[in-house]
């Protein structure tokens, strides 16, 4: 048996590829229905009228996801991460701490 920091699961874990993701997962979240719903499926509906095939579909998935990802990396650079680095001059509030 492996532990999970070790093993398979903490290699995943560990892969760049998904560590990307969960920085950008914020900006993702925010970007890609409102970037599924503005551009892609019109775009999509004027080039397929008729019906989007397989093909088309995983087309389209794959380029709405790079978009996505694109528009989330120049978020968190340009504008996510300045806020984050606010965090260093604010206390956490410990749960059960009196509030002064």
């Amino acid at each position: 048996m492996t532990s999970a920091a070790g093993g398979r699961i903490g290699a995943a874990l560990q892969n760049p590829v998904l560590r990307s993701f969960g920085t950008y997962s914020y900006a993702i979240y925010l970007f890609h229905q409102p970037l599924n719903q503005m551009i892609g499926e019109p775009v999509l509906h004027a080039l397929e009228p008729g019906g989007v095939g397989t093909a088309a579909g995983l087309a389209y998935m794959a380029v709405v996801t790079a978009a996505t990802y694109a528009l989330a990396l120049a978020s968190y650079h340009g504008y996510e991460k300045h806020f984050l680095a606010l965090k260093r001059w604010f206390a956490p509030v410990r749960p059960g701490a009196a509030r002064t």
